[in-house]
């Protein structure tokens, strides 16, 4: 933006509603929206925020992109799959803002981005590719479900979705279950990885 838009702090939940920054190219316009951290639904109540899980996923409905950050210093434990698996399915079911009258079918998928964020306090490095693994199977399973929904239609909870990726998506790998008609699409919405760390220690944000 080439200037501060978000406060940065070592609190948690500094970021209530969804900030925007605008950035514009020639003759595009990029729009950020910066939303706040999203806790699993269980964690949220503990930590009387309940209602940043709204905000957090309103944004991303009416996002044309999403960009999954995600602290790759964090254990993934069973609550943190929980929550990117819920994520991934909102990213993957974004709609977008359709301010050019655009129509978006329900059965699109989206494609997104995950990155890594503080991998300078990964150590060893290796750890970083053990992470990207893993959630890039819970990505793929995602889309598998949701591309069987798209030939099957069920009105399935989303609730119930992520209980099923998060109990089977380690058994699962490459285009397993995959129709042949979808699999060109499989391939093309499996998420882009990318990594980023603080320049120094001594940077805001780095403990958080």
């Amino acid at each position: 933006m080439g200037m501060k838009v978000a406060a940065v702090s070592r609190k948690r939940h500094t970021t209530r509603t969804g900030i925007f920054g605008a950035r514009t190219f020639d003759d595009t316009q990029i729009v950020f929206i910066d939303t706040p951290g999203y806790l699993h639904h269980e964690m949220s109540i503990k930590e009387g925020v309940r209602k940043l899980l709204g905000e957090a996923s309103s944004e991303i409905e009416a996002s044309d992109y999403v960009v999954m950050v995600v602290d790759a210093a964090k254990k993934l434990d069973e609550d943190m799959k929980r929550t990117l698996i819920t994520l991934i399915f909102l990213a993957l079911r974004s709609r977008g803002r359709n301010e050019d009258g655009v129509t978006i079918t329900s059965n699109s998928l989206n494609k997104f981005a995950v990155v890594l964020n503080k991998v300078d306090l990964v150590s060893p490095k290796q750890k970083l590719l053990l992470v990207v693994s893993d959630v890039s199977a819970m990505a793929e399973s995602c889309i598998r479900r949701l591309l069987k929904q798209r030939r099957s239609p069920t009105k399935t909870r989303l609730e119930s979705l992520v209980n099923d990726v998060l109990e089977n998506y380690a058994a699962e790998s490459g285009f397993d279950g995959i129709d042949e008609e979808d699999l060109e699409d499989f391939a093309a919405i499996v998420p882009d990885f990318l990594f980023t760390s603080a320049i120094t220690k001594d940077d805001e944000g780095v403990d958080d």
